[in-house]
């Protein structure tokens, strides 16, 4: 009999040890594995530099709030590259007002990113809408859907909402406010 101690699994010989050491439960075990050692040397090196990472956040291609996703890669969560988020974790608060009457939600976002040049027009800020299945931090919940807010230098904010509820982007709002650096999102649920 042998035991891997990475997946608590006991196997009958060797042969079935080397078929376990191919199988997904063993693989993405030892995935998991390494990027939590990878994290935990980013944040003990951050830690040592004054910065911090803070948390995980979920990867992703591409970047929100419309253009070509080839455009920027605000979404691409580059963690084992070495590029850690320079001004730590946005500020960043929800205000949800439901109306059962009409049975709709309003919700609004505003995320404050002090780092940023607050003269600029359009500022490196996106917003996507990110299924389940699609992050890889989590196990996927087919009843959820992540709003994913990012910046250039900062780390990327995912926020979840259910996924059975309509969305309407016809009234999706998106606002930058250069004097208070703050960038506001407003959307209806129902």
């Amino acid at each position: 009999r042998v035991l891997c101690k990475l997946c608590d699994v006991l196997c009958r010989d060797a042969t079935n040890f080397n078929v376990h050491l191919t199988a997904t439960k063993h693989v993405t075990a030892l995935a998991r594995r390494q990027r939590n050692a990878r994290l935990a040397k980013l944040q003990d090196d951050q830690g040592t530099s004054g910065g911090g990472m803070g948390g995980k956040r979920p990867r992703e291609e591409g970047h929100g709030g419309g253009g070509d996703k080839g455009e920027n890669s605000l979404f691409a969560a580059d963690i084992d590259d070495g590029k850690a988020a320079i001004h730590g974790r946005p500020v960043h608060s929800v205000r949800v007002e439901p109306n059962p009457a009409v049975q709709v939600c309003k919700v609004w976002v505003e995320v404050q990113y002090p780092g940023v040049d607050g003269e600029v027009d359009r500022p490196p800020i996106a917003y996507r809408w990110l299924s389940s299945y699609e992050q890889t931090v989590e196990a996927p919940q087919p009843g959820i859907v992540y709003l994913l807010v990012a910046c250039d230098g900062y780390e990327t904010i995912a926020l979840k909402f259910p996924s059975g509820v309509p969305r309407d982007s016809t009234k999706e709002k998106v606002q930058w406010d250069p004097k208070n650096k703050t960038y506001s999102l407003y959307f209806t649920l129902g």
